[in-house]
């Protein structure tokens, strides 16, 4: 090969090798640009997080009552029959009431068998002795549902005067606070929003696109109760029991939700 055509070889050679070290640093440049703003899309010190408050104020729609009997007796036949009966007596009261069935039902049902232990006890010391069946306890608990909440105190009566020894409620409850949650979920999202903007004119940002959000289920309102008490506390005027007087109040529906927006 002569001299010339080397020299052109040599030319030719220099110039691929530095045109494609110009390509890989223009790759890299293009991966590493990439790479940066891959990350900053990612990176959370990029956005910010605020919570919202909203809460609805409604007035309940049903009220809930729960009442139940115990009975006793060394025969467990006899001890369902009379707790039997005691139960048939006010759900025939409700009835009457107005009450429908399906606005009544059975919470729990219990009977078991309680013993006591004969110490047999001779010189200085006692051992445990025989067991001994003392009786059978039978126990019914039932709620009621109440619709015409204006009727619960009078029906609090009603189950006072009816032969029940446990007795509990009314407890006002809203039946369905999906109505009240969706607004009281727009007023904690505004609520949210306002504090994004405040929070961003303090950190001196502006406020980009909104990338997250979280919402607070724990706000559906909670049962209460405006009275609480014993039937035989009711049945001191024996079988001429009045109706009670139960206030009935709002409860709140809250919503907390959580909104994260990125920044700029």
């Amino acid at each position: 090969m002569d001299q010339k055509t080397n020299k052109a070889l040599h030319l030719f050679l220099n110039t691929a090798t530095g045109f494609l070290g110009l390509v890989v640093i223009l790759l890299a440049i293009g991966v590493s640009s990439a790479y940066k703003s891959a990350s900053s899309i990612n990176n959370p010190n990029d956005t910010i997080e605020v919570q919202g408050v909203g809460f609805i104020n409604a007035v309940p729609d049903v009220a809930r009552i729960s009442f139940g009997h115990t009975t006793e007796n060394k025969d467990l036949k006899i001890a369902q029959a009379e707790l039997e009966t005691i139960t048939a007596t006010a759900l025939n009261s409700l009835k009457d009431y107005g009450i429908e069935e399906k606005d009544i039902e059975q919470q729990n049902y219990n009977a078991y068998p309680r013993y006591e232990y004969n110490a047999n006890c001779k010189g200085i010391g006692c051992v445990e002795g025989n067991r001994e069946l003392v009786s059978y306890e039978v126990s019914q608990t039932i709620q009621v549902t109440i619709r015409d909440i204006e009727t619960a105190g009078e029906i609090v009566g009603l189950l006072g005067g009816s032969g029940v020894t446990q007795l509990s409620g009314p407890y006002f409850e809203i039946e369905d606070p999906s109505i009240y949650q969706q607004d009281a979920r727009a007023l904690a999202i505004e609520d949210a929003k306002k504090e994004a903007k405040i929070l961003a004119k303090n950190l001196g940002v502006r406020l980009g696109r909104m990338v997250d959000f979280y919402e607070n289920n724990s706000g559906y309102p909670m049962s209460y109760t405006r009275s609480s008490m014993g039937a035989a506390d009711m049945a001191k005027e024996g079988d001429s029991i009045k109706e009670v007087s139960i206030p009935i109040g709002e409860d709140k529906v809250q919503v907390q939700v959580t909104l994260v927006f990125k920044i700029r």
